[in-house]
């Protein structure tokens, strides 16, 4: 890939696509540009390992994906025209692109959809670092940023959270391919040569995204158009950018045929009241969405980069970052990583590195017959102190931040119990296929109620208090369940009757209650309810394991709900 170099001081303005100049700092080889994208790759599976590794089940989600993959398989690699999960049939208007790979992958290798939940997304994570990488390499026109950016997305927690659950299967596939898009569009803006290839390259990407995450074109269109405005504001390249959209539309015209035929805009004005712009509430989430531990290093970095932004024609990186937060709230902290690793990129590589490479161009004198012996043997160091320095420190403290926010297992990153799914097995295999059950699981929130999602998948039976996959059907079924779920975990129930008056006012009536052990100890409200469904006369244990109770009520919730309490 071409370099750009130039002799006026970066902050001040950035080279422009015809300049011919000189970075601040020693320019880096390919070769060691791509080791240090392996060393990324290394770096960040180092981190992101360690939760993938501490179950045999994919983490947290995935359970209604791991149902859509095998509908894929099950009609033979045609789209599907819905998805049975927890008694509703959903309309498989989603994105189709990660339900074929991993269906291809599961025919081709034989592996369960389970495994492939559990290591595809990971995969497809660390290809995002990679791809990081060579966009700030682009944007920045610095390898040095380049590598500092893709460290970025290596380090923060948020950049993987929810990348490598079970469910980051169709949003990491959807942030690398936005990543490319991004890379490619810079190309084609920055590089006048071989620009019909980067132009259909822009294209197949950016389809790729649409085909892969409902959410991800979005901030696509944002940064690709601040891109523009900010760098070249040439009609050519517009015109470019606008064939790289027909590219686009062109590949993706036959699967919107196919929707729209089958289900018209329903689905898409249903699942767009789940994601509604606004202004955030609490905006300290500018500073804390990276989910950093104490020290927060990259946030650091990236305030020195906004400021180093708004002194040059980089403005636009700060302005992009902080409008995801209003057009998508909802999805915002992930992509949002990807200007703030541009950020960090272009704050180490133009201000922080070159600084400490002065200072010890200053200080560290070798040939000073005063200066002491460890302070010359730094003075040999000189030309690559500030990169050595800020390498070794930056790294040790990533890791070890890491380590200590998986220590505090504050992330929702673990997996469906052994014990929950032996139970929900017994229940797939020894209740009616009628059965409809109230699923208490771990987690505070809808979303990181692990059980609750794997539950329709695993035990087949309808839960009431699941949400996911109801954003797709009409009426506001999702705003309504996630509701239900949230306002059940939090409120201390007091007698059998008025628990079933409340759900079956809300969801319908219902027979089974589960309960996961590890919901009992995490919530004390949960806890209280299980006692009190041992104490009543209405509810028996139909199955127990370590970590389950199953109960079934004696008469249909909908009777018990008209007794008094």
């Amino acid at each position: 890939m071409e370099d750009h170099h130039c002799n006026s001081p970066p902050l001040k303005q950035p080279p422009s696509s015809t300049e011919t100049c000189t970075l601040p700092h020693p320019p880096m080889a390919d070769r060691w540009f791509m080791a240090g994208c392996l060393a990324l790759l290394l770096l960040g599976a180092a981190v992101r390992l360690p939760y993938v590794m501490s179950s045999d089940f994919p983490l947290n989600d995935g359970g209604m994906f791991s149902v859509m993959i095998d509908q894929v398989r099950a009609h033979h690699f045609s789209l599907p025209r819905i998805i049975p999960y927890n008694g509703n049939d959903i309309p498989f208007v989603y994105p189709p692109f990660p339900f074929f790979l991993g269906a291809f992958i599961e025919t081709v290798t034989g592996q369960r959809t389970t495994t492939l939940l559990r290591w595809l997304p990971l995969l497809l994570n660390l290809l995002c670092i990679q791809a990081m990488a060579l966009l700030g390499r682009s944007i920045l026109r610095s390898p040095t940023g380049g590598l500092w950016a893709g460290t970025t997305l290596a380090l923060v927690p948020t950049a993987y959270i929810w990348e490598i659950m079970g469910g980051g299967l169709t949003r990491s596939a959807g942030f690398l391919f936005m990543i490319l898009a991004l890379w490619q569009a810079s190309e084609l803006l920055n590089h006048h040569g071989r620009r019909w290839v980067r132009m259909t390259s822009t294209g197949v990407f950016t389809a790729l995204t649409v085909l892969s995450h409902p959410a991800r074109p979005v901030p696509l269109a944002l940064g690709i158009g601040l891109l523009w405005l900010a760098e070249s504001r040439s009609w050519w390249d517009f015109l470019s950018l606008v064939e790289a959209g027909a590219v686009a539309l062109a590949l993706t015209t036959p699967w919107w045929i196919v929707i729209l035929g089958r289900f018209g805009l329903a689905p898409w004005q249903a699942a767009s009241l789940t994601t509604r712009a606004a202004i955030p509430h609490d905006l300290s989430i500018f500073v804390t969405f990276t989910a950093e531990a104490t020290p927060m290093l990259f946030t650091v970095f990236g305030i020195v980069g906004i400021v180093a932004a708004v002194l040059s024609r980089w403005w636009y990186l700060p302005v992009w970052m902080t409008a995801l937060f209003f057009v998508l709230p909802n999805g915002a902290m992930a992509t949002a990583c990807i200007p703030m690793g541009l950020l960090v990129g272009l704050a180490i590589a133009y201000v922080i590195e070159p600084g400490l490479n002065r200072f010890a161009e200053d200080h560290l004198n070798v040939h000073d017959p005063d200066t002491s012996p460890p302070v010359k043997q730094l003075g040999l160091l000189r030309p690559q102190f500030g990169t050595i320095f800020l390498t070794v420190s930056v790294l040790a403290l990533g890791i070890v931040g890491n380590g200590w926010v998986r220590a505090e297992g504050v992330l929702p990153l673990q997996a469906v119990s052994r014990a929950d799914r032996e139970a929900m097995n017994w229940i797939a295999s020894s209740t009616p296929r009628t059965a409809t059950f109230v699923v208490l699981g771990p987690g505070f929130h809808w979303y990181d109620d692990a059980v609750g999602e794997w539950f329709p998948a695993l035990a087949d039976r309808k839960s009431v208090t699941t949400a996911q996959g109801c954003e797709w059907l009409p009426d506001e079924n999702w705003q309504r369940l996630r509701n239900l779920r949230n306002r059940v975990i939090r409120r201390k129930w007091r007698s059998l009757p008025s628990f079933c008056r409340f759900i079956t006012s809300h969801a319908g009536d219902f027979q089974m209650i589960y309960v996961s052990l590890a919901a009992a100890r995490q919530n004390p409200n949960i806890l209280a309810l299980l006692q009190l469904l041992h104490a009543s006369r209405q509810a028996t244990v139909m199955y127990s394991n370590s970590g389950v109770v199953v109960f079934r009520l004696k008469t249909p919730a909908s009777e018990i709900s008209l007794e008094h309490g």
